[in-house]
């Protein structure tokens, strides 16, 4: 691909960063020679075509605002309507809060509208990347607006899910389960910066979220029954001894 200066540096990014992001989501690599203001993108077809999607897309954002076909099938996007007064709490300062969402789940993410231009009066925050780092995202994003704006997406000990874009179904076991946290459940569960979850998500390999006052588990449906188990038994801990039948499992070792 050949690029003028100011977006061959805007693609590369302080650092690399973006660059090194658009490499990471796509599963591309990409070769960008300064010099010439050229792009050379390796990857197989699918990984090839992705890159260049997001190159064009961070392109787009230099200029002006972003939009994107959503009637178009693919299989890459999760689409987040996020309301007017969450979308600069979801940035952060200087977009810092959405680059280290980026960073966490290894995921490509900005605003843009549709094509179509039927935004419902929301801004669309749209995610990039494989399936597992595009739940993770959307987690994370749900998480914060509801913080902002509780009831909206926890409502009468419910979990509400937006409507998703055409393409980001999933068929088989992936689903969310959740779980209500009651009283001085939600800070114990938890830790001290996130540790217990981070703890949590990573013995299980389940997406693990808290969504106002829910314990949201995102993954196939051994990852999420995992992440479950190992949450009640750190709350039962609070009351005392706990019993676990572990003949039957496979993911314990007992010493």
């Amino acid at each position: 691909m050949d690029v003028d200066a100011n977006d061959a540096a805007f693609i590369l990014g302080r650092g690399g960063q973006t660059k090194q992001k658009i490499s990471r989501v796509s599963g591309a690599e990409l070769d960008l020679n300064e010099r010439e203001n050229k792009i050379t993108i390796y990857g197989t077809r699918k990984q090839r075509k992705a890159a260049r999607d997001y190159i064009g897309y961070i392109m787009m954002q230099r200029t002006g605002e972003v939009k994107i076909d959503l009637d178009e099938e693919r299989d890459d996007i999760t689409v987040v309507k996020v309301p007017d007064d969450c979308v600069a709490f979801c940035m952060g300062r200087g977009g810092q809060t959405l680059r280290s969402m980026e960073q966490e789940w290894g995921s490509l993410m900005f605003f843009a509208k549709s094509a179509a231009g039927s935004n419902d009066g929301k801004e669309m925050l749209m995610i990039f990347g494989p399936l597992r780092a595009r739940r993770g995202a959307e987690m994370k994003v749900m998480s914060a607006v509801e913080h902002k704006r509780p009831g909206t997406f926890v409502r009468d000990g419910e979990l509400f899910m937006q409507k998703r874009v055409r393409g980001d179904e999933v068929d088989g076991s992936w689903d969310v389960d959740w779980l209500l946290l009651e009283g001085d459940e939600f800070s114990y569960a938890l830790g001290a910066g996130g540790s217990t979850r981070k703890k949590l998500a990573a013995a299980s390999g389940c997406i693990l979220e808290y969504v106002g006052n829910m314990a949201c588990f995102c993954g196939y449906k051994r990852e999420r029954r995992r992440a479950k188990d190992y949450l009640k038994w750190l709350l039962k801990q609070r009351d005392g001894p706990v019993t676990v039948d572990y003949e039957e499992r496979d993911d314990v070792t007992v010493v």
